[in-house]
């Protein structure tokens, strides 16, 4: 009976971390100019302001292949606000950079562990502002690892 026990154990263990995955949200810069990339994080009454995770960028290029190697950015790289909880990165043309990533998400169910509450995008013809639930709604999902927002 033990031993049927912990074999069933281990099958649980095995067939929930394998369908373990990360949601990353990326802005993808495809226009010819650096553009800027401003974002906010969603005050909680549970924790201290903390970055939801170091900004990390990635050549467009590369960003839909099965092995990503997210660069994450040095501090002198972006700017943090802690006093508005906001984070600015210039993404050069070509690139994309993650905001977030966000384990085993569900659009239906997990709208309380998106934790970005605004996001601006300056480019040189235009500005894009998102606020609120628009912010999640905004980035395409291309996978269920995959969620893109698109400036052109």
């Amino acid at each position: 009976m033990r031993r049927k026990f912990t074999a069933l154990v281990f099958a649980c263990v095995a067939l929930l971390s394998a369908c373990s995955y990360i949601s990353d949200f990326v802005v993808v810069n495809e226009s010819d100019e650096p553009i800027e990339v401003s974002y906010k994080i969603r005050e909680s009454a549970y924790e201290v302001f903390q970055e939801i995770a170091k900004p990390a960028k990635i050549a467009e290029a590369d960003l839909r292949g099965s092995n990503k190697h997210w660069q994450e950015l040095e501090a002198g790289n972006y700017r943090l606000d802690r006093g508005t909880r906001t984070i600015a990165v210039q993404v050069m043309p070509h690139e994309a950079l993650r905001l977030e990533g966000i384990p085993n998400y569900s659009e239906a169910s997990d709208a309380d562990n998106f934790k970005i509450e605004e996001v601006l995008v300056r480019g040189s013809h235009d500005e894009v502002r998102m606020q609120g639930n628009q912010v999640r709604k905004r980035f395409m999902k291309e996978s269920v690892s995959l969620y893109v927002f698109t400036y052109k």
